[in-house]
């Protein structure tokens, strides 16, 4: 119980300390963003009526193959802990 009350301590003194964003200053977004804002536009142009790959999913370039390694590698990890977790008979 000690152990529990000097953690939730350190976790409340390092929270008051935490490095906190200044509202005001010379911030890089006041110097970045700040004046005129950007022009409205007026008309959205026709489309052109060409459509490209008609009936497919666009190429993203995100690899699938490597999602699929990821989520076996994951699989093949918990199945391993779960094994090596077991109490020995």
């Amino acid at each position: 119980m000690k152990k529990l009350l000097v953690g939730v301590a350190v976790s409340a003194v390092a929270l008051g300390f935490a490095a906190v964003a200044f509202a005001g200053g010379s911030s890089a977004t006041l110097v970045g963003y700040a004046g005129v804002g950007g022009k409205v536009q007026s008309k959205v142009s026709s489309p052109t009526g060409h459509v490209l790959g008609a009936g497919t999913l666009p190429f993203t370039g995100f690899g699938l193959a490597l999602i699929a390694l990821a989520a076996m590698a994951l699989l093949g990890t918990g199945w391993a802990l779960r094994r090596v977790s077991r109490k020995q008979q």
